[in-house]
């Protein structure tokens, strides 16, 4: 991952944690990158923008913060295949392509993030 919040090169390694992108967008709260081999994902890398944020985790959510497994959950989405959903009827939605502070509703999945994923694995 860069600090653009881009993919870099593969470097054959999954990874997953806090980066400092300073060049990225000043919306970009995390950047999930995949690399494929045909249809198989052969690696991936999620970083979450540790410069800039205020991060929250539990009880009482201070002002301005963001809820750090709403963001996990969303970015490990991309890892699984799944992809942005558009709209307002989306918003609620762990797919949804922002996050307001201090929203933890997206790290629980809904159901249409249940949908998403069984229409790219299959029911069971």
């Amino acid at each position: 991952m860069t600090g653009a919040a881009a993919c870099g090169t593969r470097d054959r390694a999954n990874t997953f944690g806090w980066l400092a992108m300073p060049s990225a967008e000043t919306p970009v709260l995390a950047a999930t990158c995949s690399w494929f081999s045909g249809p198989t994902t052969v690696e991936t890398d999620m970083a979450v923008q540790a410069q800039g944020k205020r991060w929250w985790t539990g009880g009482t959510c201070p002002s301005g913060s963001y809820s750090a497994e709403a963001v996990a959950t969303h970015e490990a989405g991309h890892v699984f295949g799944l992809s942005h959903v558009e709209g307002a009827e989306h918003r609620m939605l762990t797919m949804t392509p922002s996050l307001a502070s201090c929203d933890n509703g997206p790290a629980t999945l809904g159901k249409g993030d249940y949908d998403g994923l069984i229409a790219l694995y299959g029911g069971r």
